[in-house]
């Protein structure tokens, strides 16, 4: 019983050995899920920024502030729609793999969960292992004085038996 206890444990760690490797990067992920969120609101507020600038120049012949004629609204136009073009092709790019870290996470949670269950299924059989050695050696002991008295009880009746002789 003690050696399938024994067995079980050395599989389920061979387990939670595979699992931490699986584990491994997830403080290197979290940084870089981290810095990715950080780059997706600095992207947004340029998306904002630009889409602000292609309304004005399309709302706008004159400066409001100066009131002089603004040159090149066209120009301007074209060059801020390929800006937003470009940040909302790279905050989909973003997205993406943000989403891929956000799983990968997910899947390390779940592994972190399966290495809790299978250190406390260890903890659980070592207990286990442990009282069963415990009793066994009580059992023992026992058997030992049971036999001690036993080589007493006969001593005494030979030395009986030797006495009543003399």
């Amino acid at each position: 019983l003690i050696d399938d206890y024994t067995n079980k444990i050395n599989e389920a760690r061979a387990k939670v050995d595979e699992l931490i490797k699986e584990v491994s990067g997830e403080d290197k992920l979290r940084k870089k899920q981290t810095t990715l969120s950080n780059l997706e609101g600095k992207i947004e507020g340029n998306i904002s920024k630009v889409e602000d600038e292609i309304k004005f120049y399309k709302e706008n012949n004159t400066c409001p502030t100066c009131e002089q004629a603004i040159g090149n609204a066209e120009t301007k136009i074209n060059q801020n729609e390929y800006k937003l073009s470009a940040y909302k092709n790279g905050l989909s790019e973003l997205k993406t793999e943000y989403k891929k870290i956000v799983d990968t996470l997910t899947k390390i949670r779940a592994s972190n969960k399966k290495i809790q269950e299978y250190n406390t299924g260890i903890s659980s059989m070592n207990a286990s292992i442990n009282e069963k050695r415990k009793f066994s050696d009580r059992i023992l002991k026992e058997i030992d004085d049971i036999k001690n008295r036993k080589a007493l009880s006969e001593d005494m009746m030979r030395s009986e038996e030797h006495t009543s002789e003399l």
